[in-house]
C-alpha cells in the first residue's frame, strides 16, 4: 500500500480540482453483523472538501440542530412553495452538494 501511495504522489500532475484517494479494506472470514470489534470511524487530519454545501430538509428539532452547525435548512412548507415545478427545484438543488432529509420525511 505504501508503494502505491508513493507512486501516486510521484506521478502527480497539477490539477484544477482537489484529488482524493479512497481505500477499502476487506477482512477475510469476518462478519460485521456478528462481531463489532472494528466498528467505528476515523477522523482524518485534513478536510477532503472544505467548501461542501449541505442543505437539510427537516422538522423543527433537526433544523435547530443544523442551524447551530451553520447548515442551510428548509422545512416541508418551504418545499411545498415549489409547487411540484421541476425547473425551480433543479435550480435550488444545484446550489448544494448534498441534500439530507430527516427520517420522518422519508
Amino acid at each position: 500500500m505504501t508503494e502505491c501511495i508513493q507512486k501516486i504522489l510521484k506521478d502527480k500532475k497539477q490539477r484544477k480540482f482537489v484529488e482524493s484517494v479512497e481505500i477499502q479494506i476487506g477482512l477475510k472470514d469476518y462478519d460485521t453483523q456478528k462481531d463489532k470489534r472494528f466498528a467505528g470511524t476515523v477522523r482524518l487530519p485534513n478536510i477532503p472538501r472544505p467548501k461542501l454545501k449541505i442543505c437539510l430538509i427537516g422538522d423543527v428539532k433537526h433544523s435547530e440542530e443544523a442551524k447551530g452547525l451553520d447548515i442551510d435548512v428548509i422545512d416541508l412548507d418551504g418545499l411545498k412553495k415549489f409547487n411540484k415545478e421541476k425547473k425551480p427545484i433543479k435550480n435550488w438543488a444545484k446550489k448544494y452538494d448534498i441534500l439530507l432529509a430527516t427520517d420522518i420525511l422519508v
